[in-house]
């Protein structure tokens, strides 16, 4: 065969390189792609078979994909066909050059290795496929006549290199998106947040995660449009809703709203909304994330109600309740507590339990609060309080509210928010102790 007559930019040239092109957008698995490339590539480079092999991850090994014969016969002996690159010294003098390697005549080169090979073949051709300065593959031209390269084999035989690196890399990036696409669905469908995308040009809002459960619809049931979105939130919230989205839109500010949005049976549920713009060619658009807050107003009522509750009780209590810190300074109390002490409010804001027990209990004060701090309680224990003018012998019972976090300071109070100590007095005052 005479390799001299190599196509020049011809029609049937050009349409090759457009059947190249073409072929690089097809979202083709990398085999068919490479597949369709040599068969192409076999009708751009004059030689007798042309073929593709990629390497693995530790470039050990390499698998051809695709392989040709000059007539764009696929020659299925080679196809799927691996062989250890420490047995083809031809490929490991290409690796350690990173440039192509041209064995003129085949019989003469130490570097031949005949077993993947036509046993016709005269002449070869091998060029690295080198992606992000690691060589992913080959490209091998054979041929069936010695010293048949020519300078304008040569040319197209770069060319279809560059071609076979460029869908190399493009079905890389596109399978590295599908798997990140694939992790951010999968983390979308595990978090109770919507996360949603719109283009600014268009109504139609993308959602990923479960909008329809997070508004409680049916599967499919929520119309994805911006239109639907905005009449779901609540009219009251709206205006203020659009306004932020607009100025998004307009300068870019970040959107962060909180608002309530109609579920499918009517009522509302509270929602945080954050979103940012992108400025993605062609088209710029936002992505976002819902959180549902329902959950958290819901927490923060049940809080109030509870704290509501707790301080009906502890005003209206008829015992006498002290809330203290470590050291036994009143942090609060009740108004029992006057009553029992017979001590203005005034006065027992700056007093301790120290100037509350009779002089002659202080020790066992002292020792009352140790076992506080220690044992997170005590119980039933009598103590004579008051001031000068009288004092009630009267039953005494506390807990310790929160311990301190360990090695909180040397020597420290073993409670390092506040004693809780509730007093009760009988006799003539009778006070009914509340539990």
């Amino acid at each position: 065969m005479s390799y001299d007559s190599a196509p020049s930019l011809t029609a049937d040239t050009l349409i090759a390189l457009a059947e190249v092109g073409e072929a690089l957008h097809l979202n083709l698995p990398l085999d068919a792609l490479l597949n369709r490339l040599t068969h192409v590539f076999a009708n751009l480079v004059a030689c007798d078979a042309l073929g593709i092999a990629l390497t693995d991850v530790r470039e050990q090994n390499i698998t051809f994909l695709a392989y040709v014969d000059r007539q764009g016969n696929d020659l299925d002996e080679h196809i799927g066909q691996s062989i250890a690159i420490s047995d083809l010294p031809m490929l490991q003098e290409v690796i350690a050059s990173r440039t192509p390697l041209y064995i003129p005549d085949t019989n003469q080169s130490p570097v031949w290795n005949q077993k993947l090979f036509s046993p016709n073949t005269q002449a070869i051709l091998v060029a690295p496929l080198v992606i992000d300065k690691q060589i992913s593959g080959f490209l091998f031209v054979e041929f069936g006549t010695v010293a048949a390269l020519t300078d304008s084999i040569r040319f197209m035989v770069e060319a279809c290199a560059r071609y076979a690196v460029t869908a190399i890399r493009s079905v890389q990036d596109r399978e590295r998106l599908v798997q990140s696409e694939l992790r951010y669905r999968l983390a979308a469908s595990l978090t109770s947040d919507a996360v949603y995308e719109r283009v600014l040009s268009e109504d139609n809002v993308n959602w990923s995660g479960d909008v329809d459960a997070f508004l409680n619809y049916p599967k499919g049931a929520f119309q994805r449009t911006e239109t639907a979105w905005m009449a779901a939130i609540h009219p009251h919230d709206r205006r203020r809703v659009e306004e932020a989205r607009a100025l998004l839109v307009k300068s870019g500010t970040p959107f962060h709203e909180e608002y309530r949005m109609q579920q499918a049976n009517g009522t509302y549920c509270f929602v945080l909304d954050r979103a940012l713009r992108l400025q993605i060619a062609p088209s710029p658009r936002i992505v976002g994330v819902i959180t549902d807050l329902t959950n958290t107003y819901e927490l923060t009522d049940a809080l109030v109600e509870s704290e509501v509750r707790y301080r009906t009780l502890f005003t209206s209590a008829l015992d006498a309740i002290f809330v203290t810190d470590s050291t036994g300074k009143l942090l609060n109390f009740n108004p029992a507590v006057e009553a029992l002490t017979g001590r203005e409010y005034a006065e027992l804001s700056d007093s301790t339990l120290h100037d509350l027990v009779h002089p002659q209990s202080i020790s066992d004060y002292q020792h009352v609060l140790k076992q506080l701090q220690s044992q997170n309680e005590i119980s039933d224990c009598r103590r004579n309080v008051g001031h000068d003018a009288g004092w009630r012998h009267v039953p005494v019972r506390g807990a310790g509210c929160f311990r301190a976090a360990a090695g909180a300071g040397t020597g420290g109070p073993a409670y390092c928010r506040a004693n809780r100590l509730e007093r009760s007095h009988y006799g003539n005052h009778r006070r009914r102790r509340c539990h």
